[in-house]
């Protein structure tokens, strides 16, 4: 009942009040509901995607782990000669590295012809001595001119890689070492090269052992191994050795070539 005077309301059809709830987009009438739906995804995947793809930068580098500490300022011979010398090296990484010491005359021709000069180690990690050889032929004539020694990184194994031209050589590498006491050490020494070499010799600190075998270790049975690419072989060398002191290993082949390993001596008594 409306009294008297009062005006009668305002009726707004449905289908009006249907529009009201829904919004055009060109043509298109989208409801409300949906447009809601549709721009709150929107915010959400905006936020999602600024923590998806939120970025860190900072330095990356690799470094040479090797470094020439110390070395000869000059080298003196006469021909025939077979000079010794030390190089200190200083191995940056946390693992052992297999090297190549090489060498450059600054005349190539006088180097081909008369001087032989070339080593092969497993630097450990840390500052090592390295002892180096360079021989001078009997028929060389006098020269005066410069020596570059470089270290080459031998890198992989004759299993997963081809051998580098550096190792398309005679190339014998130092793996492990074991004291069983202070009467004698197994060394274990693998040919990474392309082609059998002969070990025919060991030198503990430049000085001949006490004995030394090859493989079967019975003290002075064996004295010569040879050693196909990619095979070990273990060398057990009987000396008087001191707790705690380091010792320098040279290997020797049938080409002249000498290998050298560095240890210091922990028995396991």
């Amino acid at each position: 009942m409306r009294k008297l005077g009062e005006r009668e309301p305002t009726r707004i059809p449905a289908r009006t009040r249907s529009m009201r709830r829904q919004i055009k987009v060109g043509q298109r009438v989208i409801p409300l509901w949906i447009f809601i739906v549709i721009l709150l995804s929107g915010i959400t995947s905006g936020v999602m995607a600024n923590y998806i793809w939120e970025t860190i930068t900072l330095d990356f580098k690799v470094e040479e782990p090797l470094e020439i500490v110390s070395y000869p300022y000059e080298l003196n011979l006469f021909p025939g000669e077979t000079k010794e010398f030390n190089i200190t090296v200083k191995n940056h990484a946390s693992t052992n590295l297999t090297v190549v010491l090489d060498f450059l005359l600054g005349n190539a021709t006088y180097q081909d012809n008369y001087v032989t000069f070339r080593e092969n180690y497993t630097v450990i990690p840390g500052l090592q001595e390295l002892t180096a050889w360079i021989k001078v032929e009997s028929d060389a004539p006098p020269i005066n001119t410069s020596l570059t020694i470089y270290l080459e990184r031998v890198v992989g194994s004759p299993s997963s890689s081809p051998p580098s031209q550096f190792e398309r050589v005679e190339s014998l590498i130092f793996e492990a070492c074991l004291w069983s006491d202070t009467t004698y050490v197994d060394i274990w020494v693998r040919n990474i090269g392309t082609v059998s070499l002969t070990m025919t010799d060991v030198q503990v600190d430049s000085a001949a052992p006490t004995a030394y075998d090859f493989d079967t270790g019975t003290a002075g049975n064996q004295t010569s191994q040879s050693v196909a690419p990619g095979e070990q072989c273990t060398i057990r060398i009987w000396y008087t050795y001191t707790e705690g002191v380091k010792y320098e290993f040279a290997i020797v082949t049938l080409s002249g070539c000498k290998y050298f390993y560095v240890a210091n001596c922990h028995s396991n008594t």
